[in-house]
């Protein structure tokens, strides 16, 4: 019997695995096959270790005298409760108890970690184990393994609901117009412009757009609202209480109470590149219509020839032109010779990505 129940510590986290519907520790095929090898390429390596001492303990059980199997008992119950409780997905209940978030479902979920539920599934079979040699607990046992429980939850639920405001990041998306991003971030507090920058610094977790490379202008909303978070409202500003501006062009920033419209009077490089489009006609052939237009937006600006690990979109654009330019002079050369409009044209205004550094046409 204590080698079957040993059998059955093994097998017991890939069984419980496989209904759950997980996969493989390392993301790849079913949890089953993955939790039942005990090999450092698989989900069971992680297994080992708890299930060892469990095997030990079941397997000297007989041993044991009444006080110390019963201690063994209830030492295993300990950690099968603790363990459980700990499972629970404390985010989610945190945000239905002291949040708008209404979710979908019961507020009490368990997180998905297989090392809790070795840990969890050994501490069963070396309960089950004791209690087959005919060790029982007291009732106030059972009270003592109450308080356990409850201790953690309440304990998690008052460093939640006490204390300074709580940040929570939601999520960033572009929007409509190319360059301009927003993120929103949960608020259990009013408007801190202090706590808000200290918080984005601290984190990282949203990339300033001089951080991205595809962002030029960001607005990072703090809201209350959790429930527009959870559901990817974007559009809604109902709970808004602040709005922090960033802008790429000049590395500057905004705070503003409430809701802010950030985009206003901000001009993207795409909407700037559009324009110069239109306004270009050089007769001279798309492909130059379209670099003298990329160039213009380069005159004066100061071009490193290296990356400086700042995204700018301006500087890298100048910098790929400046790069790309004897490119651009064989190319013309190769369709047009090498005394054309064409490549004169090209050569006679390469001043304009050439500021801050060498002249691309030299």
């Amino acid at each position: 019997m204590r080698w079957l129940i040993v059998l059955l510590a093994w097998i017991t986290p890939a069984v419980v695995a496989g209904i759950l519907g997980w996969s493989g520790i390392w993301g790849g095929g079913s949890a089953v096959s993955d939790f039942l090898i005990p090999i450092p390429v698989a989900g069971g390596a992680l297994h080992v270790p708890s299930f060892l001492i469990a095997a030990a303990l079941i397997l000297t059980l007989d041993r044991q005298p009444s006080a110390g199997g019963r201690a063994i008992m209830l030492l295993a119950m300990g950690v099968f409760i603790t363990v459980m409780t700990l499972q629970i997905d404390f985010d989610r209940l945190n945000e239905a108890l002291f949040t708008d978030y209404d979710p979908h479902g019961s507020p009490v979920r368990f997180d998905g970690n297989p090392l809790y539920l070795f840990i969890i599934t050994d501490a069963f079979w070396v309960a089950f184990g004791a209690w087959l040699q005919g060790n029982r607990g007291r009732p106030r046992d059972a009270a003592v393994l109450a308080i356990i429980p409850a201790t953690i939850v309440g304990g998690m639920l008052l460093r939640y609901s006490v204390g300074d405001p709580k940040l929570t990041y939601g999520f960033t998306q572009s929007t409509g117009e190319r360059g301009n991003e927003i993120a929103f971030v949960h608020t259990s507090g009013d408007y801190d412009e202090e706590l808000f920058r200290h918080w984005l610094e601290e984190t990282g977790i949203v990339r300033l757009p001089w951080q991205s490379q595809n962002a030029e202008n960001l607005a990072v909303f703090f809201t209350n609202s959790m429930q527009n978070i959870r559901w990817g409202k974007s559009e809604s500003r109902d709970g808004i209480v602040g709005t922090l501006c960033f802008f790429e062009a000049d590395q500057s920033s905004l705070a503003n109470v409430g809701y802010f419209d950030c985009f206003a009077d901000r001009v993207t490089l795409n909407q700037r590149l559009n324009q110069s489009l239109d306004e270009t006609d050089t007769g001279l052939g798309r492909e130059l219509d379209r670099w003298f237009a990329m160039a213009r937006l380069c005159e004066g600006v100061s071009i490193p020839d290296e990356y400086d690990g700042v995204d700018i979109e301006l500087i890298d654009l100048c910098r790929s032109l400046k790069r790309r330019f004897p490119e651009l002079l064989d190319s013309l050369r190769t369709q047009y010779g090498e005394s054309s409009p064409q490549v004169e044209f090209a050569v006679s205004n390469a001043r304009l990505i050439s500021a801050g550094s060498s002249d691309p046409s030299n």
